[in-house]
């Protein structure tokens, strides 16, 4: 191809690189990104073709994808920023989204990855560019606390005392919970739901630990600190108080992890947590 007096023995192509992620709420290490975390993702493109890039509008965009919200998924090379061969150009403006907030299946915990693509359009002759629609980005979002399975055992008799455990785990490489950076607010609640078969008064729950809080049939135990890469055990009592009742009742005992952000103004902001897991054992009287 001839341009002006320059021949080119090849056109111009485009690649995309992404130079920095930026967590607009730093509320977790870089190496994942939690529902509701709004982000900004800064990119630069490479011309690794053999002529510079043409003076025209290029639109660039983020694909839409399961997870992520867009706040601004396009972006323009503009005529006047074309790009030399082997050059780069830094988009001053980055693609901007939300992490979005899903309903889901509470018992495992969270953890998935998800696939960031792109596309690259020469505007006035609506070329693509096939290298930067074959480019992906791996996006891991999780949550940076989870809940192991129950431990105990589940079959019980009358008045005995027994005792289920759990562990509370970070999986990231900073400190959460009140005493960490971020000031994240965790708490785990062990409670028996109503069952149509036995009453409240029928069982009983009951607290291990001094500082946890007791309501009927409900223990909340708060993480204030939860070192890198740690765990934490938990643990509740239980036991069948009504002798009148027949053998192979049932209830069931669910764990409630709480995330969310501890609010200065007050000494807890419930209105700012949400239930990002669930782990739940049946009991039975034998």
């Amino acid at each position: 191809m001839i341009v002006g007096k320059t021949a080119y023995h090849t056109l111009y192509d485009l690649a995309l690189t992404v130079s920095k992620v930026v967590d607009l709420v730093k509320s977790n290490p870089p190496e994942i990104y939690e529902p509701g975390e709004h982000a900004n993702l800064e990119v630069s493109i490479i011309n690794t073709g053999s002529m510079p890039t043409p003076p025209q509008d290029i639109d660039i965009s983020l694909s839409p994808t399961t997870w992520i919200e867009h706040k601004n998924a396009s972006l323009v090379l503009t005529a006047s920023e074309h790009v030399p061969i082997g050059g780069s150009h830094t988009f001053a403006i980055p693609f901007s989204f939300r992490v979005k907030e899903q309903c889901l299946p509470l018992e495992e915990p969270l953890n998935t990855q998800e696939i960031l693509t792109y596309h690259a359009l020469l505007r006035r002759v609506n070329k693509s560019f096939h290298r930067i629609s074959q480019q992906k980005n791996l996006f891991p979002i999780r949550y940076p606390v989870q809940l192991s399975p129950f431990l105990g055992k589940a079959c019980i008799s009358f008045n005995e005392i027994v005792t289920q455990s759990l562990s509370i785990q970070n999986t990231t490489s900073a400190i959460m919970g009140k005493l960490g950076p971020q000031q994240r607010r965790i708490f785990v609640t062990f409670e028996i739901p109503p069952s149509p078969d036995i009453k409240s008064s029928d069982v009983e729950l009951l607290k291990i630990e001094e500082s946890d809080l007791q309501e009927l049939n409900k223990v909340t135990t708060e993480i204030d600190y939860l070192a890198p890469k740690s765990e934490k055990n938990l643990a509740v009592s239980f036991r069948f108080t009504n002798p009148d009742l027949p053998a192979h009742s049932k209830v069931c005992l669910v764990a409630s992890l709480h995330l969310g952000y501890f609010n200065s103004e007050s000494k807890a902001s419930l209105d700012r947590t949400r239930c990002i897991q669930k782990r739940t054992v049946r009991l039975e009287l034998r």
